[in-house]
């Protein structure tokens, strides 16, 4: 019985994110519809998956799609971790300075990681897109010591910025 309950509510859930506020299913866009709706406000689509240890991103732009093999998951993932502990230890902390000297490396250490993983695979292929380079710009930002929130501020204003979103997995 409990099995079943769980069943049924992970098939809602599944073909809940399809349903508009009268329950009937809305129709979905297609690659040519999103691809045409992406090039008319200069825009691209970047989707990150991993499936047995390897990354791969998604790349809708220009009308066409690609998919493109970047670094190993668990390295990404594990630098990700880090770099967000690191940078939570750092936030609104004075520490010694020994410490925070320690912390600032592993922070550039944990960006450069990410930054070879994911953004230099990207980087051929988007070349000098706003996300890239903003991210890019971002990470750099902070391998030098900046906090998160200045970095971003700055990397967007020096990249020309045009919003976009960056998911992280928790």
């Amino acid at each position: 019985m409990i099995a079943r309950q769980a069943e049924l509510r992970r098939e809602i859930r599944e073909h809940d994110w399809k349903a508009d506020s009268l329950g009937e299913a809305a129709a979905q866009a297609g690659l040519a519809e999103v691809g045409a709706a992406l090039e008319a406000n200069g825009q691209t689509l970047v989707g990150i998956v991993a499936q047995r240890g390897q990354m791969a991103a998604v790349v809708v732009r220009r009308g066409s799609a690609r998919l493109i093999r970047l670094g190993d998951a668990a390295a990404a993932a594990e630098a990700a971790r880090r770099l967000n502990a690191d940078l939570d230890t750092l936030a609104g902390r004075r520490l010694p300075a020994r410490l925070e000297t320690v912390i600032k490396e592993s922070i550039r250490h944990q960006a450069g990681t990410l930054t070879a993983e994911v953004i230099v695979p990207l980087r051929s292929w988007l070349g000098d897109d706003d996300a890239v380079g903003t991210m890019t710009a971002y990470h750099r930002l902070l391998a030098a010591g900046i906090r998160p929130a200045e970095a971003l501020a700055r990397a967007t204003a020096a990249e020309r910025f045009s919003p976009f979103v960056c998911f992280g997995g928790g």
